[in-house]
């Protein structure tokens, strides 16, 4: 018959996939409960358990006065036996309301204690000791009390306590707990094997450590997790109150060993990470000194974030580059004009602009009153040094030596279309052409929208010399206000002002700078 549950618990293992069996020892008369973790957020107390004894199957369906002629009790999410018998040996299984989940757990009770299944402690010789007593998992209807003895000992009034433990000390304890419920009294047995370590094997204890120092793990439901501690003794791993068993078939558990550079290595080991685990505190103890961590949720990185990020840096780089490239005008004004952001001449020229009149032949050109204007507001309002040949030059001067010297001298050369001829004739003379092409003068073209009747193209030396991307409409009316588009497109293209004027070789200003000499 036991071949048969066991082939049946194997199947069903196989077939379930999510079978954790769990085995318990215990003597016969003693208490035993086993626990069903939960996988949800249920309070267990839609757990469902299942004998494969002779209990009834259905242990859910038991009444209470049921329960109480089978000596077992049956709450939430623990099946408590109060004293185990032959009758209750065999396996059990737990569900979840609401889950595939199914835990196994296979009880085994034993005629005798036995005396290779403790608990080992260890204490420091001539330090304070006390021995902890294993602490199952029990509804919360059942009080407890502990007593302690060794060899016979009738009982240890110090509850396992000792002031200053010595070698002597050293052995085997019984650890019994009393459990109160309806006014009978049950009791569960436990064995701890005390050690204590000299001072010559240890004379001084190292800090105990975790991995990085972490008192946080991150881990993963459902995973198996492992958290190794360290220390030059043997430690213990305890959760809650309760000594982790070095039983490798439990769910939890723990694995101890020696290392080749003298260090004792502990790990506590989950085969599978459950929700409830998480609240719980784990400490790696040694003597009187512990460290206590706790686990966390690992929490899947998102990408969301920074790709919304890199989404809004990318959207607010092409809104700048757009404002930039329709206000790039203003920005560069207001910069130079009232942040005084502008390169710092040091080309020793004496001006910063010429203005260069010829006779258009295909534009209508600007007329006295406009090259007046256009002259005053570039001096007197933009604070612009503007070379005059008419106004600089000395009698006698040739034109063309005038205009070459104004080109050397001017950081910027304007060539302005006239309804008069300067003088220069209706192309500009070579000399002159050669001039603005060698020394790769920044050139300006103010052009009219106006065109002479019957003109087809420009003159041979003005189109050799035209470049779009420098070129200024003039408006007529509506370019003459300072605020005007015009004057933002010229000045723009001209470099920014002089702090200090050039010296001026003083002759009678004429009303015209374009007018002949």
């Amino acid at each position: 018959m036991k071949v048969k549950v066991s082939l049946l618990l194997l199947l069903l293992s196989s077939l379930t996939g999510l079978c954790d069996l769990q085995k318990s020892y215990v003597t016969r008369g003693e208490l035993v409960a086993l626990h069903c973790p939960s996988f949800s957020d249920s309070d267990g107390s839609n757990t469902t358990w299942t004998s494969y004894t002779s209990l009834p199957k259905d242990l859910s369906q038991m009444s209470a006065a049921e329960q109480r002629e089978a000596e077992v009790l049956l709450h939430q999410d623990h099946f408590v036996i109060f004293s185990a018998s032959e009758k209750h040996q065999g396996n059990y299984s737990c569900t979840v309301g609401g889950t595939e989940q199914q835990i196994w757990f296979t009880l085994i009770v034993q005629e005798h204690v036995d005396p290779n299944g403790y608990y080992e402690h260890h204490c420091s010789e001539r330090q304070s000791c006390t021995l902890q007593c294993a602490d199952p998992s029990v509804p919360e209807e059942l009080t407890s009390n502990v007593t302690w003895n060794k060899d016979g000992d009738s009982g240890m009034e110090d509850h396992g306590f000792f002031p200053s433990v010595t070698q002597t000390d050293g052995g085997l304890y019984n650890c019994t707990r009393f459990y109160q419920y309806q006014g009978r009294t049950y009791y569960k047995h436990f064995i701890v094997k005390l050690i204590v370590e000299s001072e010559e094997d240890f004379p001084v204890y190292e800090k105990i450590i975790v991995p990085k120092d972490k008192q946080v793990f991150q881990v993963d439901l459902g995973q198996k997790a492992e958290i190794l501690c360290e220390a030059n003794a043997r430690v213990i791993w305890i959760v809650g109150d309760e000594f982790v068993d070095q039983n490798d078939s439990l769910r939890i558990h723990s694995n101890s060993s020696w290392n080749n550079d003298g260090k004792a290595s502990a790990w506590l080991i989950f085969k599978s990470v459950l929700e409830e685990d998480l609240p719980k505190n784990y400490t790696c103890k040694l003597d009187s000194q512990w460290v206590t961590v706790t686990l966390a949720k690992n929490v899947p990185v998102s990408y969301v974030p920074l790709a919304l990020s890199i989404v809004g840096i990318i959207a607010l780089l092409v809104i700048a580059v757009a404002v930039y490239a329709k206000f790039k005008i203003e920005i560069k004004l207001y910069l130079r004009d009232s942040l005084g952001c502008h390169r710092q001449h040091s080309d020793a020229k004496q001006y910063d602009a010429f203005l260069l009149c010829y006779k258009s032949e295909t534009d209508s050109g600007l007329k006295e009153n406009d090259l007046k204007w256009l002259h005053s507001i570039l001096e007197e309002k933009f604070g612009y040094t503007i070379c005059d040949f008419h106004r600089d030059v000395l009698p006698g001067e040739v034109v063309a030596e005038v205009v070459l010297d104004c080109i050397e001298q001017s950081r910027a050369v304007v060539l302005v279309p006239s309804t008069t001829d300067p003088g220069l004739g209706s192309s500009l003379p070579s000399t002159i052409h050669e001039a603005l092409v060698e020394r790769k003068a920044n050139l300006i073209f103010l052009k009219t929208k106006s065109k002479v009747e019957g003109a087809t193209s420009l003159s041979e030396s003005v189109e050799l010399l035209h470049e779009p991307g420098h070129c200024v409409n003039w408006e007529g009316l509506s370019s003459m206000q300072p605020s005007s588009s015009f004057w933002k497109q010229l000045r723009y293209r001209l470099p920014a002002p002089s702090s200090s004027r050039g010296p001026k070789t003083t002759h009678q200003k004429m009303q015209n700078p374009c007018d002949n000499v």
